[in-house]
């Protein structure tokens, strides 16, 4: 029978084989204690001192598990019933998710010698199983005891070393016994377990997971999360996993751990090896602080600390700190785990990392700070060594702190705001080493965090504009040299002369209460610089210390002899104290304090009159809707005039041109070429006439030299037509001297005159018809035919249905400039509408 363990793992179990005679004398050279079920005398096993090995219970004459023997099922003569299996020292229906009936019993053909990957698949007498295999050494960080591979961890009947039993009533966890479990473990039954990651305990004890299943960040489903990948039937970090170094399978060798997905004889990235893995003792609560030191159940290690809280700007997420800024597992919040290959950054899953972060093993980091990517990803620092600036060093460069395992920037870090472990509440950034709502002195928030767009790498000029590797940010430019008299220290441009962390050069950091002044560290500043702080800086050109320590300039200012002054950035120029457009603004049009007089408005730079809406919303593309001045001919001789301008609709800029709901617009009417406005004064606003009411026209119609497309809108939908060179609206709708760009949309135009007649539509200008891009009439030489009568701007159909096809008969118009002569004639809006047509219809054009 086999004793089942849970690993720290989440799906292994630790077994004690069967104590088969042939193995033990082999291996002990004496004889092997008799076995339940395989003879023997009764009482104490011979050879073992008057007692059964640790994990094994003697049971009236043979040493069985109670944990798993359907006979003596979690304790000597209480045998389970008919048809029942022995799981975990409680009878059962089945086995457990992760388990498997071999023989009555439930065993782990992950670790059992005697079903090693299935039941009756017996390892040798020298071999181990170890992952479902038979092996001569350990793996995945299992340690040999007798002839089984146990995790110390875990295991009571070899916790924290082989041979350290717990007494009856202890649990085993991080290796050591207790009453409780720790480093974020939970009771489940009497074991241990990572319900993190354990398939057999899920999210909580005996929440097992089905059949193909893995448990990934305390839920069941069919891929793993937050970074780690499915081996077998569990999730693994393969930086970590010595069974699984890189990729699954890949097992590293005797004495070897897993460190940064690669085999090897030591940990590396700050991390440390403890009971065979690589941990950070940073965050690891079974061992924080150092190999062993586990947190209480309840408390969470962080910063090398158990606590009750975390600290560090990191969260509290299955019994372990996380920043749910980077952690895929966690993203945004516990529980949050990204999609599988995702990332998580600022906070969010995506495909890609933001903020300068780099994707290195399924998370963003920064390898300017990170000691297991420094400098890229993969590149580890020594143990005890830092990264700093992308390169790895005993301390830390360039006006950075030590927080932790990290170099950070206490000014501008928001998790170590003005010093370790201090961090901004949710909402607030860190700039000059102090909480806030905004960023001040002359910095600007890119992904939380205040940065200096004038030399930060990552942002340089602007959010998220990285320089290339090798370049530096100087002036918010890139390039491959520093400008103006600083100094490349690292990825950074810096003034060695009053830079107290590279004084005089890089890396040469002044003494604690010591300033840099002139390249020399000192008690004093000298050069005309003043102490403000720990640096010396010039009052006069300085933004956060402008005029004097602490005065902070604006985000938008900069500091010029000792006081805050605006600086215009984006092409515009400060006038009186606004940084301004000079191309649009009105009162500084083409420089400082020139302004446009009336009915003039500023376009690129000049005063002018436009010539039209088109023309005044490239100009002024801020402009709202309404009642504007326009001059069409320039200079020529006709004198400006008012107009009504739409400068949001499909664009903008068009004017109004015509308003259409009564009959002064029929067919053959000479209000249509009348160089004369009618009722002029109606139109200088964008609302529609009533049914039947007026028409008007303005001065643009026949004025306006510069239009390509036509508007109509109707109370029913909107239509456009389109024409292949700018005229006036006057000739693009009563002559045929100018093509259309397209032939006019059919659907669209019933949408918006709602004629229902579709029999071989062709469309009708100036009277005549225009085949071109029509495809449906073959004899439009007798277009338009039976009482149809020819109309200025419109489509015309004949009843039925058929494309391609000779019309003879009952041609309907739809559209504009209806020939009163119509069928059924005495129609009083001929102007836009038909009698079969909407008879109330009201149409507004509009030209751009």
């Amino acid at each position: 029978m086999q004793r089942r363990l849970d690993l720290a793992a989440g799906s292994g179990w630790s077994l004690f084989a069967a104590l088969a005679e042939a193995c033990l004398g082999a291996c002990s050279g004496e004889e092997a204690p008799p076995i339940a079920g395989q003879g023997g005398s009764s009482g104490t096993s011979s050879g073992q001192g008057g007692g059964c090995p640790a994990g094994l219970s003697d049971c009236g004459g043979g040493c069985v598990q109670t944990a798993v023997d359907p006979q003596n099922c979690g304790g000597c003569g209480k045998a389970c019933a008919a048809g029942e299996i022995c799981a975990a020292g409680k009878c059962a229906l089945q086995c457990p998710a992760g388990l498997t009936e071999c023989a009555g019993g439930c065993v782990d053909t992950d670790f059992d010698p005697q079903n090693c990957g299935g039941c009756k698949q017996a390892c040798g007498v020298a071999e181990l199983c170890s992952q479902g295999q038979c092996s001569t050494e350990c793996l995945g960080g299992t340690t040999k005891c007798g002839a089984n591979c146990v995790d110390t961890s875990f295991d009571p009947g070899n916790c924290g070393g082989c041979g350290k039993a717990c007494v009856e009533g202890e649990e085993c966890s991080a290796g050591q016994c207790g009453l409780q479990c720790l480093g974020g473990s939970t009771k489940c039954g009497d074991l241990c377990v990572d319900t993190g990651s354990n398939p057999a305990h899920c999210g909580g004890c005996d929440n097992g997971c089905g059949a193909g299943e893995v448990c990934s960040a305390g839920q069941c489903g069919l891929k793993c999360f937050g970074g780690t990948t499915k081996c077998g039937n569990a999730c693994v970090e393969t930086t970590s996993d010595p069974a699984n170094c890189g990729s699954c399978g890949v097992v590293c060798g005797f004495g070897e751990v897993c460190s940064a997905g690669a085999c090897a004889l030591e940990c590396v990235g700050g991390t440390t090896k403890c009971a065979g893995k690589c941990v950070s003792t940073e965050t690891d609560p079974g061992n924080c602080g150092g190999c062993g030191k586990a947190c209480a159940q309840g408390e969470v290690c962080s910063a090398e600390k158990c606590a009750l809280a975390c600290g560090g700007g990191t969260t509290k997420c299955a019994g372990k700190c996380v920043s749910t800024e980077t952690d895929p597992a966690h993203c945004g919040g516990c529980g949050k785990a990204c999609a599988q290959g995702e990332v998580c950054s600022a906070g969010q899953c995506a495909l890609e990392c933001v903020g300068g972060t780099t994707k290195c093993a399924g998370k963003c980091v920064s390898t300017d700070a990170d000691p297991t990517n420094c400098g890229g990803c993969g590149k580890a620092c020594a143990q005890g060594e830092l990264c700093s600036a992308g390169v790895c060093a005993l301390a830390c460069g360039g006006g950075t702190t030590k927080c932790g395992s990290a170099c950070v920037n206490t000014s501008l870090d928001p998790q170590n705001c003005g010093g370790c472990n201090v961090a901004c509440p949710a909402g607030q950034v860190c700039s000059g080493g102090g909480c806030g709502l905004k960023c001040a002195g002359g910095t600007v928030k890119c992904a939380g965090k205040c940065v200096d767009p004038l030399t930060d790498p990552q942002n340089c000029g602007g959010c998220d504009s990285a320089c290339a590797p090798g370049q530096v940010c100087s002036a918010g430019v890139c390039a491959l040299v520093c400008v103006g008299g600083t100094t490349k220290c690292g990825g950074a441009c810096v003034d060695v002369k009053i830079d107290s962390a590279n004084c005089g050069g890089c890396n040469n950091p002044c003494p604690q209460g010591q300033v840099c002044s002139g390249g020399q560290c000192g008690l004093q500043c000298f050069g005309g610089t003043t102490k403000c702080g720990s640096a010396c800086v010039d009052t006069k050109v300085d933004p956060q210390n402008c005029g004097g320590c602490g005065v902070t300039c604006g985000p938008s200012e900069i500091c010029a002899a000792g006081k805050c002054d605006i600086v215009c950035q984006g092409g515009t120029t400060k006038c009186a104290g606004k940084c301004v457009d000079t191309q649009t603004d009105q009162q500084n049009c083409g420089g400082c304090n020139v302004a446009c007089g009336n009915q003039q408005y500023c376009l690129a730079g000049k005063c002018a009159v436009p010539k039209s809406c088109k023309e005044l919303h490239a100009g002024q593309p801020k402009a709202a809707s309404g009642k504007y001045t326009i001059d069409p001919d320039g200079q020529g001789g006709q004198a400006p005039f008012e107009v009504y301008c739409d400068m949001s609709a499909d664009g903008g800029g068009f004017t109004l041109v015509l308003k259409l709901s009564a009959g002064d617009f029929c067919y053959g009417s000479g209000n249509w070429t009348a160089l004369a406005p009618l009722n002029e004064n109606n139109m200088l606003d964008g609302n529609p006439p009533n049914p039947n009411s007026y028409d008007a026209k303005s001065r643009a119609f026949y004025l306006l030299g510069d239009v390509k497309e036509l508007r109509f809108v109707t109370s029913m939908n909107t239509v456009s037509t389109h024409f292949a060179l700018e005229s006036s609206p006057m000739k693009l709708m009563t002559t045929n001297d100018v093509a259309f760009a397209q032939y006019p949309d059919r659907q669209k135009w019933r949408d918006a005159f709602g004629h229902d007649r579709n029999q071989a539509p062709i469309f009708m200008r100036a009277g005549q018809p225009v085949t071109q891009g029509n495809t449906c009439r073959n004899n439009p030489q007798n277009t338009p035919s039976g009482c149809g009568q020819p109309c200025t701007f419109c489509y015309q159909a004949a009843d039925g249905d058929c494309c391609p096809c000779s019309v003879s008969a009952n041609d309907v118009n739809s559209g504009l400039g209806q020939n009163p002569a119509y069928c059924g004639g005495g129609q009083g809006n001929c102007s836009t509408a038909g009698v079969w047509s909407a008879s109330s219809l009201a149409t507004l054009v509009w030209a751009r």
